[in-house]
């Protein structure tokens, strides 16, 4: 895995970004493809968040 450094006010933006498409698309379109799509992405931003 690749050692990078995160911005964590920039994960903690992109996590919040995420979350609230995440809840929109889930109440809009139930759980489609892009709906767990966007659940990975944010599964990702979590584990760096959390130094995973």
């Amino acid at each position: 895995m690749k050692n990078i450094k995160y911005d964590k006010k920039a994960i903690k933006h992109k996590m919040e970004e995420l979350r609230l498409s995440l809840n929109s698309a889930y109440v809009k379109h139930g759980n489609t493809k892009e709906v767990v799509k966007m659940s990975q992405e944010l599964d990702k931003y979590i584990s760096i968040a959390q130094g995973k």
